[in-house]
């Protein structure tokens, strides 16, 4: 955000002083540094304004966004009526400016397109992963579909064994392990068939490009959320339940760029999915997570069957 705001005070005090400073070169006149200090004057008065703004409204961003739109078609229409005006002297400095304020009011546009649909979110998504080579473990009663993509290591490998033994039709149905926002390999029992009535109309393979991705979109959200939770001098988040009408998604960091992903669809285990989770990510990682790792049953408390 803070860079976003220097970028923008930087863009309107050098726009307009090298505009005016290419001018005065083109008719070889001294450039009065007066005008200058006006230009920075008027900056200086509006990074007040965003000041203020700051504390006034949560949408400082969309604001400095259509601040950018509204700049970059002053500009264009600035070299527009230069070139209208057809003075050959200033013909080429006019197309410079025309340029300058398309490109400025696009890039800030398509900034605003984003922001108003969430297509920053849905942006992650499309960076899509190869696709990986799918393993099929255990037999026909208890299926395990394990994929690793190409970028598994011998270190994912042992993290997988340690979530393999977790996996169970009734809690736990899915599970992901993320490395630099790329999912290294994910674990699922999405083909038992005692999950049929989850799939209404839907296929399995589907289902795991849907998960898939869902795990680097979660890390983008929590990048977010990040960014307010160091307000409060906590630290970053390391555990998140996204409780849904039908089942979880969890959260787990691990390490600085790694964590762990987990879905259940069924909605009266979720609680024992997160216990799961947790003692899974603390032998994964090396942050304790509350609780103890003994080996307890674990029970749903609320919403049992």
């Amino acid at each position: 955000m803070h860079r976003r705001i220097l970028a923008a005070m930087v863009a309107m005090v050098a726009v307009p002083v090298g505009v005016e400073w290419l001018i005065a070169y083109i008719k070889d006149e001294n450039y009065q540094l007066g005008r200058a200090g006006i230009v920075l004057g008027v900056v200086v008065v509006a990074a007040v304004l965003v000041g203020t703004l700051q504390f006034m409204t949560r949408r400082l961003s969309l604001i400095l966004d259509i601040a950018m739109v509204v700049l970059g078609v002053a500009i264009t229409t600035t070299g527009i009526l230069s070139l209208v005006a057809r003075s050959e002297q200033r013909t080429e400095l006019a197309i410079l400016v025309v340029c300058l304020g398309l490109v400025l009011s696009g890039v800030a546009g398509y900034a605003v397109v984003l922001d108003r649909t969430g297509g920053e979110f849905a942006l992650v998504a499309t960076r899509g992963t190869s696709r990986g080579s799918v393993h099929h473990l255990g037999d026909d009663s208890a299926p395990t579909t394990l994929t690793k993509f190409r970028a598994c290591s011998p270190s994912d490998d042992e993290v997988a064994e340690l979530c393999r033994p977790q996996m169970n039709a009734d809690d736990l149905h899915f599970v992901g392990y993320y490395v630099d926002n790329a999912c290294r390999f994910h674990l699922d029992v999405l083909d038992d068939v005692r999950l049929n009535r989850f799939f209404r109309g839907e296929g399995r393979e589907l289902r795991r490009l849907q998960y898939e991705r869902a795990g680097r979109q979660l890390e983008w959200v929590m990048s977010k959320l990040n960014a307010y939770a160091r307000r409060l001098d906590g630290g970053i988040l390391v555990r998140t339940v996204l409780d849904v009408e039908q089942g979880a998604l969890y959260y787990y960091w691990i390490d600085r760029n790694v964590y762990l992903t987990g879905i259940t669809m069924n909605q009266s285990k979720v609680l024992v999915t997160d216990e799961k989770l947790r003692r899974l990510a603390n032998k994964i990682g090396h942050l304790p997570r509350g609780g103890t790792d003994q080996a307890e049953p674990i029970q749903q408390v609320v919403g049992s069957d």
